[in-house]
């Protein structure tokens, strides 16, 4: 009887283990979008153009034989404030279950904070952070974006 509640406890355990937790950090807009700015590879508004379903390995590794759903999705630059991804760049995330990987909608347009590119030149975005499409950006971050790009573009000079 121990060992089953022991089974069952670790079953619980593993499954909370596999789920996506963000924790998301306080502070003003302005504090929020720099701290996203300074660890996104790139920060760019851009429209979905096409996706394709896919499946594709575990981000965790392992088996080769390991693939989960996912999507990979051609964007095109809008505006950029950071990043070299080009005019017409690649997302590919999975997208399964608690995997933090954001879905995308063909023809919509996004505030992207993206990490990567990996080593076949796609990026990836994730639930946990900022990213979010067009209608559901908060008021004043462009601005803000605007403001951290230009004090960074005056640094460098």
């Amino acid at each position: 009887m121990t060992r089953l509640v022991a089974v069952a406890l670790l079953m619980v355990l593993a499954r909370g283990a596999l789920a996506c937790s963000c924790a998301f950090p306080e502070g003003t807009l302005e504090e929020k979008v720099r701290g996203s700015f300074e660890t996104a590879a790139a920060v760019v508004l851009a429209r979905a153009e096409s996706i394709s379903e896919a499946q594709l390995p575990s981000p965790f590794g392992g088996a080769d034989s390991l693939r989960l759903p996912g999507e990979i999705t051609h964007f095109s630059e809008i505006r950029s404030w950071k990043g070299s991804h080009g005019k017409q760049f690649y997302t590919r995330i999975v997208t399964a279950c608690c995997m933090c990987g954001k879905s995308f909608s063909e023809g919509d347009t996004y505030l992207l904070y993206l990490y990567g590119p990996d080593d076949e030149g796609f990026y990836g975005a994730s639930t946990c952070s900022r990213t979010s499409e067009q209608s559901r950006i908060e008021k004043g971050e462009l601005e803000a974006l605007d403001r951290i790009a230009a004090e960074l573009a005056e640094q460098k000079e």
